[in-house]
């Protein structure tokens, strides 16, 4: 996705979950909650990048020369699914995504490889990944026009009771669920989320 804003010079790339693993040798985890320089991202980031875009003389031709510039870098990644990318897979594709012991066996990997395999490519654990998704889900009734029914999504998302559903809210947004609500930024963040 591009987003541009007049007056903006910043360039910021969104990579799928697992999609930085895929041009880089560093693990998912070493940046999480962190940034690197360019200049530490080997094979992704050249200075002569850097000119180009500098040079390039509107928004849609640098869009048009980051992507050929990463086809070029990205390595001949399997098209064969493995067991990350089915994991986020079946994760995003559901509102409730069970236990992370229900995914291992339905991926029939044991828990701790598909902790590793999340931890190296995603940057997270399955678990907090899935409770992620879980909450973007979410975040799309609690910002909907009508009246919310709090009950009906403590049900149809998979939280144990409202209390569980009142911790998520909070961490992921430092709000209880009606402040939450009624907070027209949380709403604007999380659609470009």
């Amino acid at each position: 996705k591009a987003f541009f804003q007049p007056g903006v010079h910043l360039v910021s790339i969104k990579f799928q979950p697992d999609g930085f693993n895929r041009f880089t040798a560093i693990p998912g985890g070493q940046l999480r909650d962190d940034y690197a320089p360019l200049e530490e991202m080997r094979g992704l980031w050249t200075p002569e990048l850097t000119e180009r875009l500098a040079e390039a003389p509107d928004d849609a031709h640098r869009v048009r020369l980051l992507d050929a510039h990463l086809l070029r870098r990205l390595p001949n990644w399997s098209t064969r699914p493995d067991a990350t990318q089915y994991a986020l897979h079946l994760i995003n594709s559901q509102r409730d995504t069970g236990s992370v012991d229900d995914l291992a066996r339905t991926l029939r990997v044991s828990r701790r490889h598909l902790a590793r395999l999340f931890e190296e490519r995603v940057g997270v654990s399955p678990n907090f990944y899935a409770r992620t998704v879980r909450f973007a889900h979410l975040s799309r009734h609690l910002w909907s026009t009508g009246p919310v029914d709090y009950q009906n999504l403590v049900h149809e998302f998979g939280f144990h009771d409202q209390s569980h559903f009142i911790r998520e809210v909070r961490l992921f947004t430092g709000l209880n669920p009606s402040l939450a609500a009624r907070n027209p930024r949380l709403h604007d963040f999380m659609l470009h989320a």
